[in-house]
């Protein structure tokens, strides 16, 4: 299966890149700013010229598409595209907090059907790819718990939206599309903790005020997903020191 192959391509791609990652981490290099402001450096650079060798290499009819090597519009000419951010999160590797990736993605006739994520510093990688079975389901209990004071750091608010697959919001009985900080009524634990509970049905009573509900479908229809949005963000945010939980499966 050719999704198989790139996978297994670009995982270990991402892994190869991750040393060049680890040889900068905390040492000295060049760095700057592109022309809206954003940071970029030496390791990024590296990163991206090692990706680019390797996968046209493997991949030559692939087209290309990355965060700093600017738009080579040859790729609309591809049926496949490499997309890729060499470090995604570069204020947190600027600041040597291990909150960045080496990200890449593959698109077929303008569709995702793949990708990886990968962080060099921990060591965690996340693969999926289209029909694998990764994308967020109205067939499964989900759960994404906030450790005490560990809500997203914000002046403004917070919250955490549905989108249907056709990325609109997904009808149900309650009529509730996102959740957070302006529910004035969600339930902590005893610890402190916050767990929202993202399901098709309801779950028990005492946890009714933290659903928020899901498409019932259980086929490619029932597919979904989730946007955090911190508004107003503090400084913890936007530097990387606050990282949100993971979306975790409750089947």
């Amino acid at each position: 299966m050719r999704a198989n192959e790139d996978i297994a391509l670009i995982e270990h791609a991402v892994r190869e890149a991750g040393e060049i990652a680890r040889h900068y981490y905390g040492k000295e290099y060049r760095r700057w700013s592109k022309s809206r402001g954003e940071p970029v450096t030496e390791a990024d650079i590296a990163i991206d010229k090692f990706l680019r060798g390797t996968l046209e290499k493997a991949r030559p009819d692939y087209g290309w598409l990355s965060e700093e090597t600017g738009k080579n519009l040859s790729r609309l000419n591809t049926e496949r595209m490499f997309i890729v951010d060499p470090i995604d999160g570069t204020t947190a590797f600027l600041k040597e907090r291990p909150h960045f990736s080496i990200s890449i993605g593959i698109a077929e006739k303008g569709r995702a059907v793949a990708g990886v994520v990968y962080n060099p510093i921990l060591d965690e990688c996340f693969a999926a790819f289209s029909g694998g079975g990764a994308r967020l389901n109205g067939a499964n209990r989900y759960t994404v718990t906030f450790a005490k004071d560990q809500t997203p750091p914000v002046n403004g608010f917070w919250s955490l939206t549905l989108y249907n697959q056709q990325h609109f919001f997904a009808p149900n009985a309650i009529g509730r599309y996102s959740i957070g900080s302006k529910n004035k009524d969600l339930k902590y634990g005893a610890d402190g903790s916050l767990t929202l509970y993202v399901q098709a049905d309801p779950p028990p009573d005492d946890q009714l005020a933290n659903w928020l509900p899901t498409p019932k479908q259980a086929d490619e229809n029932g597919d979904f997903s989730l946007y955090l949005r911190a508004y107003w963000p503090k400084a913890a945010v936007l530097e990387g020191a606050w990282t949100p939980p993971p979306v975790e499966n409750a089947d």
